[in-house]
Parts: structure tokens; sequence; C-alpha cells
């Protein structure tokens, strides 16, 4: 019996605000960018650039901004919004490469706890359904910060 998903809150808007959407992309290319050093992006090496984007747009419209991903890929088939469909071992490889992607960026630990509180319950939602089984592991922020040695301190959010 699959594990029911859990609901996803929307990320805050100071989100895009502070970021802008040029960092929300620079976020997305450089998760997307260590994925590729993984198995989970095999399928999109042909098309690369063009996922990227319709993650950062996915993103984007997500924390608030315009709604890139409803008026640009609103007519894709179904499923064919997603990159990957993951198992449990590759929802721990997207989620740690989304810390470390984080840190590539310079993200203060305030944006990233925002964006964590929302990209953590939506990797259940890229779960495959035959991976979606109880119990469902989560990751809390405040547990996940205490894996990996703090950033050095951000100047001020990449914009």
């Amino acid at each position: 019996m699959p594990a029911p998903l859990p609901e996803v809150p929307p990320p805050a808007h100071s989100v895009l605000a502070l970021c802008g959407e040029g960092g929300l992309r620079r976020l997305v290319h450089r998760h997307m960018t260590r994925l590729q050093l993984t198995p989970l992006l095999d399928e999109v090496q042909d098309c690369f650039d063009c996922v990227a984007d319709r993650v950062a747009d996915f993103v984007i419209e997500s924390c608030g901004g315009p709604l890139y991903y409803s008026e640009r890929h609103s007519r894709l088939q179904a499923g064919a919004g997603l990159p990957v469909l993951l198992d449990e071992v590759g929802r721990e490889i997207w989620l740690v490469q989304l810390w470390h992607s984080f840190d590539d960026v310079g993200l203060p630990d305030w944006l990233r706890a925002d964006l964590w509180r929302w990209a953590e319950p939506l990797s259940i939602h890229l779960l495959a359904p035959r991976a979606r089984r109880l119990p469902l592991r989560r990751y809390p922020f405040e547990e996940v910060r205490g894996w990996f040695r703090p950033p050095p301190p951000a100047a001020h959010p990449p914009a």
C-alpha cells in the first residue's frame, strides 16, 4: 500500500525577493549540475539545459514568481515535467546534492531553512510510486544541518 504524500508547504515569498530569479536559477542549475554527476539524470543528458530551465521555472513560480512553469510547460504530457522519479536512495542523493548546492551558491542558513522545509516534502512527491512505502524517512532541517559543517557566513543573499 503506497504511503500518503505529505502536504508541501509553499516556500516563503521572501526567498524569491531575497534571491531574485537569477539567484534561484543559479541554485537550480547548480543542483542539476551536481545531479549530473550521479546516475539520477542519465535520462536527461541530451536535454540537460531544457530540463534545468523547466525545473527553475517551477521553483520560481513555487516561490511566488511569474507563472513561467504554468505558461511554458502546461502542455507537457503527464509525467513529462519530472526529470527523474526517485527511489529512497535516489531521494537521499537528491537531498544531499541540494544541501551542497545551497553551500555552492552561498545561501544563508535562514534562507536555506525556508527552501529545505519546502524541498524536503517535495522530494517525497518525486518518489516513484513503488518507492512510496511506509515508513517514509523524513529529513528535518534541524537534523540535516547537524550532518554538515556550517558554510562560511555569506555577506549577502545570492542575487
